[in-house]
């Protein structure tokens, strides 16, 4: 083979090799808007205006932190809507040092060890216990999925330590 057909055989192999790795599926690349599949359900959840509220609840608690680490969790996200149908009056209340067991019962209640997808869930029916042992029945009701009477918006957004479901209301 002549010397200067070299090039143009390498060219020819690296757009296949290209070609191949953007048509073959991969699970893991599942991400939220704008992240990289190497992004923790933590940075999903805090670059994400929607939940502004949650991200502070998220850090007061502790739980900011475990949900940018390398174990891998399931996030029922409550909206920042979700979280103003409380009221201002009971969200305040919730943030006073005096009330930190209420605030991290109910942070906890949305957290779930592992990664939980869809079909699993409803297959299965029930949740399993949150990290705080809180269990919620999964069910369809008029072609949707709910998580006791939560329902999320959209499908899982996936992260490099798990994923995060869009809910809009509070457990």
């Amino acid at each position: 083979m002549p010397i200067h057909q070299i090039p143009r055989i390498l060219l020819r192999l690296s757009l296949i090799l290209i070609a191949f790795l953007l048509i073959v599926p991969n699970q893991s690349c599942k991400t939220f808007a704008g992240a990289s599949p190497l992004n923790t359900v933590w940075s999903g959840v805090s670059h994400d205006r929607q939940f502004t509220i949650l991200a502070d609840l998220l850090t007061q608690t502790g739980w900011a932190e475990k949900l940018n680490g390398k174990e891998k969790y399931t996030l029922f996200a409550p909206t920042n809507e979700a979280f103003e149908k409380l009221g201002n009056d009971k969200l305040q209340e919730l943030k006073k040092p005096e009330n930190s067991a209420a605030l991290l019962s109910i942070i906890e209640s949305h957290i779930y060890a592992g990664e939980l997808d869809k079909e699993t869930l409803v297959s299965t029916g029930v949740l399993p216990p949150s990290v705080n042992g809180k269990t919620y029945p999964v069910q369809r009701k008029n072609n949707r999925f709910f998580i006791g009477n939560a329902r999320p918006t959209r499908n899982p957004e996936y992260a490099g330590n798990g994923l995060f479901y869009v809910i809009e209301d509070v457990l």
